[in-house]
């Protein structure tokens, strides 16, 4: 809804941005794959010439089918708004309608709005952009609205009274100064009185397109979640168990955060965020142990979980394969893994040690390459760490083969003699 003025019968290029701009502001065309799963493709190539013969009707599913996509999104903020200090409804609604259209950009802007420390900071997190430079200006004031939102300056009412076309006749420096939005009384009337053209509650009527507003579908999904909460299923159960399961584990009580973890998953097997933080739990609970066995224990405990994650995962194709859960959960065994072979590495078995610290060296790799957001820095770094360490146990296995080499020569010299 924040970028309806961009509407395009046909696909078209906006200044450089890399895909082609259709119908009410789309820059993507939606296929079912083999699976029946849907996937994004750039409007570019094939894709543009698809979409340039789509017919009205077939324009209308790929909006609805690219409002799927936001509403999952705004799912996944709103369900995470609890554990963020200054996050609401709002601000997961304004998330969603700003654009950012990779889950990297997305957590940076969540990230800083949790960071904040007042309104003006939170606004400000809206302002982040990656793109073309010819496009920032428009962007960036398409994105004010959003931040208007967020911090409750604008309703959602005044966003679905807007004209279509509201930031054409708006100044870039007339919401921006000196690096910040503007919020005062006379900016917020400026902008919200461009009435130029269509309203986009009008535009989106019955008698306009015919297309549900998602303001409609997120207000639908926040009463549905309600209800499900009140109804206390297990997937909600399952989510308030974790919750307590975090509290625990950010206070350090490891061992309550564990078996909560497992009551949370034995509740919605489904909780991938469960099995992820019940892996690096049991590895926590190794680093604190004292006796060596027990503390093996929970590092094999922490694989074990890993592996039974991305199990559950690949046998279940109608789950989110979450990407950053499978980079979270692999990380957590190559730690795991890590501390394993310096155990086998101090017990002076060596061919173990090393097999560990492979298995870690791989487990690290596996996760940098499903993670979307994480800096590859801190991967590598992982992954240089342990290369050294395989280098001495390699070592360590050299040198045992070369003296039990120079030994048994001298050995069979004696029985001649």
């Amino acid at each position: 809804m924040a970028e309806l003025e961009t509407y395009e019968p046909v696909p078209k290029r906006h200044g450089s941005e890399p895909r082609l701009t259709y119908f009410l502001g789309l820059t993507w065309v939606y296929e079912h794959d083999e699976n029946g799963k849907l996937q994004q493709y750039d409007c570019t190539g094939e894709y543009a010439e698809k979409a340039k013969s789509m017919s009205i009707a077939e324009k209308e599913q790929q909006l609805k089918y690219h409002l799927q996509y936001k509403t999952e999104t705004f799912s996944k903020l709103y369900d995470n708004s609890k554990n963020k200090k200054n996050f609401n409804y709002n601000v997961a609604v304004a998330l969603c309608l700003a654009g950012y259209q990779m889950p990297s950009h997305i957590d940076n802007i969540a990230n800083n709005i949790d960071k904040a420390e007042n309104k003006q900071q939170i606004a400000d997190a809206f302002m982040y952009y990656y793109g073309a430079k010819d496009c920032r200006e428009g962007t960036i004031k398409r994105r004010w609205i959003c931040a208007a939102l967020a911090i409750d300056v604008i309703s959602i009412d005044d966003l679905l009274n807007m004209s279509m076309d509201a930031f054409s006749k708006v100044d870039y420096n007339t919401i921006v100064r000196n690096g910040h939005f503007q919020f005062d009384e006379a900016t917020i009337e400026h902008v919200l009185s461009r009435k130029r053209g269509e309203i986009v509650k009008d535009f989106l009527s019955e008698n306009g397109m015919g297309v549900q507003p998602p303001i409609v579908k997120f207000e639908e999904i926040k009463k549905k979640q309600k209800e499900k909460s009140d109804d206390m299923s297990a997937d909600v159960l399952s989510i308030k168990l974790l919750n307590k399961a975090d509290a625990e584990y950010n206070k350090g009580n490891y061992a309550k955060a564990k078996s909560l973890y497992e009551q949370a998953i034995e509740t919605d097997a489904d909780n991938m965020e469960a099995y992820s933080s019940l892996s690096i739990t049991y590895k926590h609970l190794g680093d604190n142990e004292t006796d060596v066995d027990k503390k093996t224990e929970y590092y094999n405990k922490c694989c074990e979980i890993v592996s039974q994650c991305n199990k559950h995962m690949n046998q279940n194709r109608n789950l989110l394969e979450d990407k950053d859960i499978k980079a979270n959960t692999y990380y957590n065994a190559g730690l795991a893994r890590e501390e394993l072979g310096k155990i086998y590495k101090d017990k002076k078995d060596y061919t173990e040690a090393q097999r560990q610290f492979k298995l870690s060296k791989q487990n690290f790799i596996t996760a940098g390459a499903n993670n979307e957001s994480l800096k590859d820095s801190v991967y590598n770094t992982a992954i240089e760490r342990v290369e050294n360490l395989l280098k001495t146990v390699e070592l360590n296995i050299g040198q045992q083969k070369v003296k039990k080499s120079s030994v048994t020569p001298n050995n069979k010299k004696q029985k001649n003699r």
